[in-house]
């Protein structure tokens, strides 16, 4: 920075190295730039101050406006109650009125945030009349009195940390009330409250309650005692004389201008010196700051700026120029319409006059600085932004910087226009910050991070230019950008993997529930004939493991349509007791072969109907019992069943599993409902099992928002808790039970007749079907694809039912059924019942098979029991029709 910008001290400089001179400079700086930290704080304070005691006055204000409006007095005594806690920062308030004697009520008017009888009126009377330790200072009681908790020995008894009292009263000198707030021992460490140099504020609030009571049963007075508050709000205004700041006092209808004496002091006067005139103000302002001051006072009043600061220059009695920062707050009417604004001046010469001390930062700063005038001169540089901009003379245009940038800036704004409007809007508000882009000497884009604070510096207003270099900043973010980019892809690629994944398990699921159907099938058809004992024992060991088999095919479906979020619930009315009742009634045989004892507990109250999904309950109770049978020989298993309600017509499903089987220590309850982790993971394990059951139980839960979990302990068995809330369908049944279940009867064979379409490609499950179908009494006629079906029923309609596979060559089963529907259709021919035949087992797989016009759904492996109830749903409704006539 230039000698002719920054004046130095004059005198005589010893000749020193030059690193003794940069220790001395930065000690200088050091000192300087402590200096500032301690003026600036010092003038935040001020301005937190002032601005406790401005809102204070407002709350004042809003509570004189509310007050005149109201006429029930127990109203008027909870406001006053209340103003005292919102206004001084106490924990509590109350107005405690007096009688004719001058005595207290037997009880406050108004309290708030304490009961009426925490204060017992005969301590209060005893310790507002002075009996004590403080009976001679405060007899009179003219003004404010404030106890602290070790100033009475009252205080201790009344549980007060502190109190503060002032009595209210009336423009004729009646005492007409107390107004009285505190602080208990209890809260003293929540509240501010209030000190001895606020009690001015709190007697003149009280005075102002005096008068308002004593002048409330008089309509006609109510405009003169607007008067006598306004008179009263300004005793406020001069209490805060004593602090450094002036205040001032406008009046916006009469343009009465109040200045208090450390106002006038501020530009050194007397108070008798200056007339109490807005024209005064005016007349010392700075031609340069004149227009631009009253355009913020103008804004603000008409509601455009949120707050009114102006940093201005006045001129002082000594013909200098003081630098003053004014805020200030209006007071509106019914209507919103300002007429009194209330202020504070506070001198900020000393921040101006420490500009000089800044040579060294410029010097040392990895940062650009740049002094502007209002001609947009370039005064001053430092050496980082003379080495980017090769500003190296005093006096260059910042014109020519900005229009070195780019023609545009990355908004699309013109750089040279854009550019003069920032720094004009800079000068006029004192601060902006903003990113811009310039090109260095080298015509390198440079992506900058500018602030423009505008100062004063030997009487010259300037403009204090921050220039910061993003370049590194912007190169982070694009690589943040671009590992956001990556990030996105690799959760696609995760998702395609887990779509491929879900969609191969799918496939594979199929491809093997298909010949397991034919091991199934031909399991249950060699069970019907006539074996030897031995051989009826190989076959009933060959299905239990197919069906082992079938179980694991299932449970790794479920576990891959839940983590790929395609399993969807199935939410209709059920029956939550019977629902439960049947899944263990399926488990007797087997606990009895383990000579377990299985008990079911059904708790009253258990509603008769709720929506859910009871297939998905009844899969998490079958594992759980399923377990719980396998890991208990000789014991009880014990079934318990719930309900507690919730909000609305909502309750939770509560259901338990218990046994005194081995049990399970803590270390593998941690890893229970993992997939494929088991309390016994080695080779050698007794039990068995792929580990997927209780994972499926939990995913199940939590979709359903339930939860599930455990309390076992090793050799004093398990007991796993399920909830799950529901919506109730109906309103509930009472039902006690606690019963040893039986297993249900098997209903016997259905005989039936007629004609049925086989329509299906695979050999083996065509020989599977076709033999339980005759054993049902029926007549089957096999086709091996869609179109041979429907070649065969133009020509012959005489069917009862349509046993359609889903997947085959040449056209499958959807094309064929939508085919079938529309010949239909067409020539107005009752619909044959279609049932489905597919290895799709999802619930997806059912609505497409619904969707293309079929009228029911049997998965494979076919079971005798599914396809014996299947028939017997829809062989008795099937139509007589003739053959389809073809187009």
């Amino acid at each position: 920075m230039s000698d002719r910008t920054f004046m130095r001290t004059p005198g005589i400089i010893e000749p020193i190295s030059e690193l003794e001179r940069l220790r001395v400079a930065n000690d200088d700086l050091q000192r300087h730039l402590a200096r500032l930290s301690v003026v600036q704080q010092e003038l935040i304070e001020t301005r937190d101050r002032l601005d406790r005691e401005l809102s204070r006055f407002s709350g004042i204000q809003a509570y004189n406006r509310r007050a005149l409006k109201l006429r029930n007095p127990m109203e008027f005594a909870e406001l006053t109650a209340e103003t005292v806690v919102d206004v001084f920062d106490l924990e509590y308030g109350l107005l405690w009125l007096l009688d004719d004697d001058g005595n207290l009520a037997p009880a406050p008017a108004g309290t708030s945030q304490i009961p009426r009888g925490a204060l017992p009126m005969a301590k209060l009377n005893e310790l507002l009349h002075g009996k004590g330790l403080f009976a001679n200072q405060h007899h009179q009681h003219d003004h404010a009195m404030l106890w602290r908790r070790d100033d009475h020995p009252l205080m201790p008894s009344l549980g007060m940390h502190t109190l503060v009292a002032s009595p209210c009263d009336g423009t004729n000198a009646k005492r007409q009330a107390w107004v009285i707030g505190g602080i208990t021992e209890f809260s003293a460490s929540f509240y501010g409250g209030i000190d001895a140099g606020q009690l001015e504020s709190f007697n003149v609030f009280a005075q102002q309650v005096g008068a308002l009571l004593q002048n409330r049963a008089a309509q006609g007075t109510i405009e003169r005692q607007m008067e006598q508050l306004q008179l009263e709000q300004e005793r406020l205004n001069l209490a805060l004389e004593g602090s450094s700041a002036g205040l001032w006092d406008w009046d916006l209808r009469s343009n009465r201008l109040l200045l208090s004496a450390e106002w006038k002091a501020q530009i050194g006067y007397r108070p008798d010196e200056i007339p109490d005139v807005f024209g005064e103000w005016e007349s010392r302002v700075h031609p340069d700051d004149r227009e631009r001051s009253q355009v913020r006072i103008r804004d603000y009043l008409q509601g455009k700026l949120p707050e009114y600061e102006n940093i201005h220059r006045l001129r002082h009695k000594d013909g200098h120029y003081v630098w003053i920062m004014a805020r200030g707050r209006a007071l509106v009417d019914e209507d919103g319409a300002p007429y009194r604004m209330v202020g504070t001046h506070v001198d900020v010469s000393d921040q101006q006059s420490i500009a000089d001390k800044f040579q060294a930062i410029f010097k040392y700063s990895g940062d650009g600085y740049l002094l502007l005038d209002r001609r947009l001169r370039i005064v001053d540089s430092n050496p980082v932004s003379k080495s980017w901009f090769d500003v190296d003379t005093e006096y260059s245009d910042f014109a020519e910087l900005l229009a070195r940038s780019p023609e545009k800036q990355p908004d699309g704004s013109p750089s040279l226009d854009q550019g003069r409007k920032l720094v004009a809007r800079a000068f006029d508000e004192g601060f902006v910050r903003f990113q811009w882009t310039f090109r260095n000497r080298s015509a390198q884009v440079l992506p900058t991070e500018v602030t423009l604070v505008r100062l004063s510096l030997d009487d010259r207003l300037l403009l204090f230019a921050s220039i910061h270099d993003l370049t590194e900043q912007k190169r982070v973010e694009a690589a943040l950008r671009r590992s956001e980019v990556e990030q996105r892809e690799a959760r696609e690629q995760a998702e395609m993997a887990n779509r491929a994944k879900s969609a191969f398990l799918a496939t594979t699921s199929h491809e093997i529930r298909t010949p397991m159907n034919g091991v199934l099938g031909m399991l249950q058809l060699l069970e019907d004939t006539d074996t030897t004992p031995l051989q009826q024992s190989y076959i009933a060991d060959a299905k239990m493991s197919a069906d082992a088999l079938l179980h694991i095919i299932d449970d790794i479906l479920d576990l891959s349509k839940v983590e790929a979020g395609r399993l969807e619930l199935d939410c209709r009315a059920f029956d939550p007791g019977k629902t439960i009742t049947d899944v263990v009634s399926l488990f007797k045989a087997r606990a009895s072969e383990n000579k377990n004892r299985l008990i079911l507990n059904v708790a009253d109250g258990l509603p008769a109907l709720l929506m859910g999904d009871a297939g998905r309950i009844r899969q998490i109770l079958t594992n759980l019992l399923a377990n719980a049978i396998k890991f208990t020989k000789e014991g009880t298993i014990t079934v318990t069943a719930s309900s507690r309600p919730l909000e609305a017509d909502r309750v939770t499903l509560a259901f338990s599993v218990s046994d005194t089987g081995i049990g399970i220590d803590s270390a593998a309850q941690k890893r229970l409902f993992t997939p494929f982790m088991q309390a016994d993971s080695t080779t050698t394990r007794l039990y068995g099992g792929t580990g997927l059951g209780l994972a499926i139980c939990r995913k199940l839960t939590e979709l359903m928002q339930g939860k599930i979990w455990l309390e076992s302990a090793v050799y004093l068995g398990s007991k796993f808790h399920v909830e799950i809330p529901l919506q109730m369908a109906d309103k509930p049944k009472t039902q006690a039970e606690s019963l040893d279940v039986l297993p249900q009867a098997d209903p016997g064979p259905l005989l039936a007749s007629g004609r049925v379409l086989l329509v299906e490609d695979n050999p083996t499950n065509q020989v599977v079907a076709r033999a339980m179908l005759r054993k049902l009494g029926l007549e089957i006629v096999i086709v091996n694809n869609g179109r041979e079906a429907l070649d065969l029923l133009q020509t012959d309609r005489a069917f009862k039912l349509v046993f359609m596979d889903v997947q085959m060559p040449i056209m499958d089963g959807f094309e064929a059924t939508r085919q079938l529907r529309a010949l239909e259709a067409e020539q107005a021919l009752d619909p044959l019942p279609v049932i489905a035949l597919t290895a799709n087992a999802m619930a997806q797989d059912r609505a497409a098979c619904i969707d293309a016009g079929m009228n029911d759904f049997l998965p494979k492996p076919i079971t005798k029991q599914g396809l014996q109830m299947l028939v017997a749903r829809w062989i008795a409704s099937a139509p007589e029709s003739g053959p389809l006539r073809p187009n």
